[in-house]
């Protein structure tokens, strides 16, 4: 019987590391770095779709005409990216991202 008890609890406890670890391997990376590739219309600058991950592929040095690129976005797909550009009118893009001139 101690045997059986024994048995039953190693398997639940095998059973929920091993739960636990998909868990964490199934979730996305979140995106730090996105880039603008939308048009220099300001009404565009906030909406998800106008935004790539990863670095912008030019320098974003140039005068803040638009957006470049904006770093430590904890954005993992569009969706959250939305997320955050929503609590930002377009004016205010500047503040979290990098400018380059036109």
């Amino acid at each position: 019987m101690r045997k059986q008890v024994i048995l039953a609890l190693s398997f639940v406890l095998g059973l929920s590391i091993l739960t636990a670890s998909f868990a964490f391997t199934f979730r996305p990376a979140a995106q730090n770095t996105w880039h603008y590739t939308g048009s220099n219309d300001p009404l565009q600058f906030n909406q998800a779709e106008n935004w790539e991950p990863g670095e912008s592929p030019s320098t974003c040095d140039g005068a803040p005409v638009l957006p470049c690129q904006m770093n430590n976005v904890n954005a993992a797909d569009r969706t959250q990216l939305q997320q955050i550009l929503d609590d930002y009118p377009e004016e205010e893009i500047f503040e979290i991202a990098s400018g380059k001139s036109s």
